[in-house]
């Protein structure tokens, strides 16, 4: 845990501005992330790195000026045991999130849900009264041959369809219900229990059952010798730039990032070229969420406020 206080304060970097308050959410972030380095340290299992996180590590032995969420990764098996582990490990203010959709959002070690102003929690967390955590993925081997692929790519993803189409949130999320979609959904379902021997009960935790059921078809390749690995749920749809020889994760080196060392793949070179090109070349921006993540805390707290008067 950092204490310096002027670690804390504004500045500027080139033409960009850090507000105080970035600085104590991203430090509030790394709170969640000692506790799951320390985790896995003590239980002996690996992670790494990556997207935003490890491109600041290497770029800027610590955060993306411009970047504020910490992003790693791990294999299939550690990420399992990670996930049982965890609830009983974590400690006060820690919890596990999307542990039951992490296929589709990263599952997440965060310092709760809700926005507090008590004096333990803003003394433990740098006086960031806004929830901060970070967002693990799981990565898993793909099919050797591109045959293989292209059928692991349409199970997937007709399965990933499916689960987000019966999900309460899918509305919300901006989707869009059909009376087409609704007439094929039993014809689909019954195609992916023939085909993967499988039974899905229909009694409305059907979203909750193919998620399920997407992580295993993920991880089928796992005791093959293929030598690729992907981050399934992106290379579903975006293809190419996630699919990683094996021999990028065959080892780690530990690099500076902030006030620790994080474990960086040792073929983070590639790694980095397939995600972002040029990556020692900055770009302002670019990332899967808009910057000062905070944001929308701190709307719903001025809402609030106005709301009180």
């Amino acid at each position: 845990m950092v204490h310096d206080e002027q670690l804390m304060l504004a500045e500027d970097i080139g033409d960009f501005h850090i507000r105080a308050m970035d600085k104590r959410y991203k430090y509030s972030s790394i709170e969640s992330l000692e506790e799951f380095d320390r985790i896995c340290r003590k239980h002996n299992l690996r992670y790494y790195a990556y997207y935003g996180t490890l491109l600041g590590t290497i770029r800027h032995k610590g955060f993306i000026p411009w970047d504020d969420d910490i992003d790693v990764a791990m294999f299939r098996e550690d990420y399992n045991r990670f996930i049982h582990i965890a609830p009983q490990e974590l400690g006060e203010y820690f919890v596990l999130n999307n542990v039951e959709d992490s296929c589709f959002h990263p599952l997440r070690v965060q310092n709760g849900f809700e926005i507090r102003y008590n004096q333990a929690f803003m003394d433990r967390f740098h006086c960031c009264p806004y929830p901060t955590g970070i967002d693990i993925y799981v990565l898993d081997k793909l099919p050797a041959t591109e045959e293989k692929r292209a059928t692991h790519r349409e199970i997937y993803n007709i399965i990933k369809i499916l689960a987000q189409y019966n999900d309460d949130l899918f509305e919300r999320y901006g989707g869009v219900r059909t009376e087409e979609f609704d007439e094929s959904m039993p014809e689909l379902l019954a195609s992916i229990e023939n085909m993967l021997g499988v039974h899905i009960i229909r009694d409305g935790s059907e979203a909750k059952q193919l998620g399920h059921l997407a992580s295993r078809v993920a991880a089928m390749y796992n005791d093959t010798d293929s030598d690729i690995i992907t981050r399934v749920e992106i290379w579903s749809t975006d293809g190419q730039r996630e699919m990683m020889p094996i021999e990028c994760f065959s080892d780690v080196i530990y690099m500076p990032f902030e006030h620790m060392l994080l474990p960086v793949p040792v073929g983070y070179d590639e790694i980095l070229t397939r995600v972002y090109g040029d990556y020692m070349t900055p770009v302002i921006g670019g990332g899967a969420h808009e910057y000062r993540h905070y944001l929308e805390f701190e709307e719903k707290l001025f809402a609030r406020f106005v709301e009180l008067g």
